[in-house]
């Protein structure tokens, strides 16, 4: 038997050596490639990559886990406005420390059938929390859920977080910043409007909070210069590194893709300037929301006071595309101003669409160079929504037959019933 013994530790030395030959090639293989991307980004005057950095999804979930993990600790009752999943109520237990009843509000996705036995679920929006009763909860969380939001939840959440928190009680909110995702030209089709840094500020304020403190997570433009940075972490940045942007963000909100508020229920809401505030933030960021344009194929050019996308002849390809957004049941109208030079092609010169949710096509037109000259340039393609549907986009298509220009942005318009 000990010679058996023998032969089987002899064997398992050989297994080990075999496999740490084996990860030592595939590490040598992994630094190869990675170095060979750089390479060739650089080469090709793309900036450089670094593939062992974690992507923008990572980056931002550990950084709101590490705010999580630094809150105060605390007991009772936690409310959650929007929580897609179980694994939403084990994060929060596994980075607060929170063991206590928590109530999740979610109206999009479905009830887990696995929910811990400490949670209750409640099928309905972040701006009506009526199953809850007053002042029966000591912190109240919405993590990327704002943006979501249509004015009136905004106000409502805002009006139902102070309703029912105790006095005193916490209200954490983080969110996109508008003053990045507009220069970046920044789109996720669900959401609305993005708020600043200081509009968070205000509309906590106005609804009967003290603001304690606004982080930020992941600094975007450079502070001094005003350069925007690259969301993607693993293009890299020659003046900042990753670390440096991860430390810098904390302490500069306005320059960071994402703000974190924390605040405590101090005193009574102003619920009618709450209104007009938003409404204000809602006036001056749902047009900008609506011009949020990008281009697969063609030039960006300056035309007069306007942006165009110009596509030459021979050249294929989506001229834009965006801005990617939700939009509300109703009737609407998106309108294309577009320029060819022949006013007596009759060939398709062009495809305008309209894309819904999953990229399904709601409506599409082919125009040749006659029929845009015939419209003066300007087509419309109308089109009904049943329902709120997300993603929504316009597209311009060059058919590559000629020389095509497009006007930024494509706007939308909503009938009136």
């Amino acid at each position: 038997m000990s010679l058996i013994f023998r032969l089987q530790a002899v064997a398992r030395t050989i297994r080990l050596k075999i496999l740490r030959l084996a990860k030592a090639k595939l590490i040598a293989l992994r630094d190869r490639i990675d170095a060979f991307v750089v390479a060739k980004s650089s080469s090709s005057g793309k900036p450089p990559v670094d593939t062992k950095l974690p992507d923008i999804n990572h980056t931002l979930h550990d950084s709101r886990s590490a705010r999580l993990r630094q809150l105060p600790q605390f007991s009772g009752t936690m409310l959650s406005a929007g929580c897609a999943g179980r694994w939403y109520f084990d994060w929060i237990e596994a980075r607060t420390g929170h063991h206590g009843r928590h109530i999740g509000i979610e109206f999009y996705s479905p009830k887990p059938a696995d929910l811990p036995a400490n949670v209750e679920w409640i099928a309905n929006t972040a701006g009506d929390m009526n199953a809850v009763a007053d002042a029966t909860c000591d912190v109240v969380f919405s993590g990327e859920n704002l943006e979501h939001l249509w004015p009136q939840d905004v106000v409502g959440f805002f009006l139902e977080s102070h309703r029912v928190l105790k006095q005193g009680g916490l209200l954490i909110v983080d969110s996109p910043n508008r003053l990045i995702t507009e220069p970046l030209v920044w789109s996720h089709p669900e959401h609305t409007v993005e708020v600043t840094p200081a509009e968070a500020r205000r509309l906590a304020e106005l609804s009967g909070f003290e603001v304690i403190t606004v982080k930020g997570i992941w600094l975007c433009r450079d502070p001094r210069t005003g350069r925007m940075l690259p969301l993607d972490p693993a293009i890299v940045d020659p003046d900042f590194t990753y670390a440096e942007r991860l430390l810098t963000a904390e302490n500069d909100p306005d320059n960071s893709f994402i703000w974190w508020l924390e605040a405590r229920k101090a005193s009574e809401p102003r619920p009618a300037e709450l209104r007009a505030e938003m409404d204000r933030i809602f006036a001056a960021a749902w047009p900008e929301r609506q011009r949020r344009y990008l281009s697969l194929a063609g030039d960006r050019v300056q035309v007069g006071d306007h942006e165009a996308i110009r596509c030459p002849a021979g050249t294929s390809g989506v001229m834009v595309y965006g801005p990617y957004m939700p939009l509300e049941s109703g009737d609407y109208t998106a309108s294309f101003h577009l320029r060819v030079p022949d006013p007596t092609d009759s060939g398709n010169a062009v495809r305008c669409d309209i894309l819904g949710d999953q990229g399904r096509v709601i409506v599409a037109q082919d125009y040749s160079s006659r029929d845009i000259h015939a419209a003066g340039g300007q087509v419309s393609l109308a089109f009904t929504l049943k329902d709120l549907e997300f993603g929504i986009q316009a597209r311009c298509i060059s058919r590559g037959r000629t020389d095509v220009e497009c006007d930024l942005p494509i706007r939308f318009s909503r009938m009136a019933n």
